[in-house]
């Protein structure tokens, strides 16, 4: 235990036992999301339970914990019927409002508001709502300090994913989970409805990476534990089988880590995100903290190593982890 590479020529040779155990990985990640969407909706609307995973998706690495704190200041409960009454436009112009000045960005600089893609009227307009909204909310209103911007890029900007996730809750309002629930009913791509709710707005793009990993850890996993709520088998069963079929986005920093600990310089191919995901996995609860004596690929390696007629298992070393 504990060389650089675990698994390279477990990889080569029977890539497809990798693959099977890391969707394993990744169907548990996915089992332990699910569970606590069925805890959550048994404490709040549905609405109120995905909105707070898509603040989460929206935090990404750097910002997750400010981002669930956001979330925590809105009153979904309240907030959303007053959307329900509004149209698109009006619904993503109070939602954005809200959320800026909740997340401490208000009066918003220039400079933030070309992140936002904000011309210099709707800044105006922005504004002009907070003013009249801020007394409602100034005793949730979060500092713009807690936020994590140390060389962030213009497009991993808190600012940027806030605008964002604005368009993606104000454009259908209380409307959302119905949407996304009929699009997995459909078998459509969800990545792309996702992509589609934001695309055609000035919002900053939400990109195919974020589209694909949100599905993944939020909508889906909330998917399947509604459908387990209501009874609903056919849509668990569309749920599923979205999740099997989920393109893989680019790889993270964490599944690119746990993918060069496991093959090095040899290529794993052919598994969708739910294998993306089983890397995600892997290093987190493996590779990360070293628990290598219990990581199902090394278990895999060392019994493969173990059948070999000149195993270096037999002489007391191991390549494995």
């Amino acid at each position: 235990m504990g060389g650089d590479v675990c698994a390279a020529r477990l990889v080569r040779e029977q890539p497809d036992r990798i693959r099977s155990l890391l969707r394993d990985l990744s169907d548990t990640r996915f089992g332990q999301r699910v569970l606590r969407f069925e805890s959550e909706l048994s404490l709040m609307p549905p609405t109120a339970a995905l909105t707070s995973a898509l603040f989460e998706a929206f935090g990404y690495s750097r910002n997750r914990e400010q981002m669930l704190r956001l979330a925590r200041a809105v009153d979904w409960t309240s907030f959303a019927p007053r959307l329900h009454r509004l149209d698109r436009d009006s619904r993503t112009r109070l939602t954005l409002a809200a959320l800026l000045g909740l997340s401490g960005w208000m009066p918003l600089r220039p400079s933030h508001a070309s992140i936002a893609h904000l011309a210099p009227s709707e800044v105006t307009r922005l504004e002009t709502i907070w003013e009249a909204e801020h007394a409602s909310w100034a005793h949730a209103a979060l500092t713009g300090t807690i936020w994590d911007i140390a060389r962030v890029r213009p497009a991993n900007h808190p600012v940027a994913h806030v605008a964002t996730l604005a368009v993606l809750l104000g454009g259908h309002g209380t409307e959302l989970v119905p949407v996304l629930l009929n699009a997995i009913r459909d078998k459509l791509p969800l990545e792309e409805i996702l992509l589609q709710i934001v695309s055609g707005t000035s919002a900053p793009p939400l990109g195919a990476d974020r589209a694909i990993a949100i599905a993944a850890s939020a909508v889906l996993p909330f998917a399947v534990a509604y459908a387990r709520l209501y009874g609903d088998d056919a849509l668990e069963d569309d749920a599923l089988r979205a999740w099997g079929a989920l393109p893989a986005g680019s790889p993270s920093q964490s599944a690119r880590r746990a993918r060069q600990q496991v093959a090095g310089d040899v290529r794993i191919t052919g598994f969708r995100e739910r294998g993306a995901q089983g890397l995600l996995w892997l290093d987190r609860h493996y590779c990360g903290p070293r628990r290598c004596y219990e990581c199902p690929i090394a278990r895999a390696v060392v019994v493969d190593e173990l059948a070999q007629p000149n195993s270096s298992m037999n002489t007391g070393s191991s390549s494995a982890c």
